[in-house]
């Protein structure tokens, strides 16, 4: 999320940090009364403002060169993270606590379980298949849409070696990749996307909002020895498929969706692919030739209970949606903020297949 306006910024982050803080705190309150530990709150209450701290000073040394301090903090901030995922676990048990009450040593095996599984949900990218006939085009397409790599400190050229090579496995015509590709703006990240000088197919992309966080701003150039191409807010033909690409709306410095369009230029073609990050109405795009557009950014939640609310932030959620001739999929993305777990979503590459 970005806002412009200072007022309503400051405001933001004072709900948001406020949020996260009482988040926290609930986590290692029940989680300390969960597993049977029972320390006085006033510990809790201490612990919750240490963690924060340290937080706070990876949000502030972010785009320092300080690695093992970026290492040390990213593990605090995995495990923070991890806490809130398991809170509803806490809150479940609860519940059940009203009827009968769970040993400690049980609790403490479900929520290894659980993060195990979320582990696993996120290292274990499935592929989403849609295909889409009577396209009208002159042959049968085949490509991979792919988004929200998310690359960091401890999420780096192996992580994307192996999304490379699960995509060169499903032998596209193209790659489309809807970004945030790094976490945050880090020149040394960049060359974790290397490994895609290894397809001899083109490979485009689009601006996401985590290209808009960092300490320095986002080097396009940087991206050069890598043969990802940036379409901002422009169009390229590929044989008879036009693709048109927009940079997130953190970008757009007062305009709007229209605006936007209106800049790439659309022209009529057999058939139009608008990428996007973030999903938009497509009632939004009645007056352009857009027949399908792909996006990312919502995570789909990352994990329950934010998974079954995220449509309400953002225009789709996860998916396919139709309407009057035109088609949007929102993916469930390939990476993971924050902390690698997921629960109730999965990692996620799309192969869109054209049928004529």
């Amino acid at each position: 999320m970005f806002v412009e306006n200072i007022y309503l910024r400051i405001l933001f982050f004072v709900v948001f940090f406020g949020v996260s803080i009482w988040g926290l705190f609930l986590s290692f309150w029940r989680g300390n009364v969960s597993f049977g530990f029972n320390f006085p709150v006033k510990y809790i209450v201490l612990v919750t403002l240490l963690f924060f701290g340290l937080v706070f000073l990876w949000f502030s040394f972010g785009a320092s060169g300080w690695m093992m301090l970026w290492v040390y903090t990213s593990l605090i901030v995995w495990l923070m993270y991890a806490l809130w995922v398991v809170l509803p676990l806490f809150l479940l048990r609860d519940l059940i606590s009203i009827w009968y009450k769970i040993p400690g040593f049980v609790m403490i095996i479900v929520t290894g379980l659980y993060l195990l599984v979320g582990f696993y949900l996120w290292m274990t990218t499935k592929t989403t298949n849609l295909v889409l006939e009577n396209t009208g085009l002159s042959r049968d397409y085949r490509f991979v849409f792919v988004s929200d790599f998310h690359a960091q400190a401890l999420r780096h050229t192996s992580y994307v070696q192996k999304i490379v090579n699960k995509i060169q496995n499903l032998e596209p015509d193209f790659v489309l990749i809807g970004w945030d590709l790094l976490d945050r703006v880090k020149p040394e990240y960049i060359q974790a996307f290397l490994p895609f000088n290894q397809f001899d197919i083109p490979v485009y992309a689009t601006l996401g909002n985590h290209e808009k966080i960092g300490k320095i701003p986002l080097d396009i150039s940087l991206f050069e020895k890598t043969n990802i191409k940036f379409l901002r807010n422009q169009k390229v033909f590929f044989e008879d498929i036009q693709l048109v690409g927009i940079d997130d709306k953190s970008f757009w410095s007062g305009k709007n969706l229209a605006d936007v369009l209106d800049e790439s230029e659309i022209k009529d073609a057999l058939y139009t692919i608008l990428v996007s990050h973030q999903p938009y109405k497509l009632s939004l795009m009645e007056n352009y030739p857009i027949d399908l557009q792909l996006a990312g950014h919502t995570h789909r939640g990352q994990f329950v209970p934010l998974s079954w609310i995220i449509g309400l932030f953002n225009d789709y959620a996860y998916g396919r949606y139709d309407e009057n001739g035109k088609i949007a999929f929102v993916s469930q993305w390939v990476g993971a903020w924050w902390a690698p777990i997921r629960i109730g979503t999965q990692s996620e590459l799309a192969l869109v297949e054209l049928k004529r």
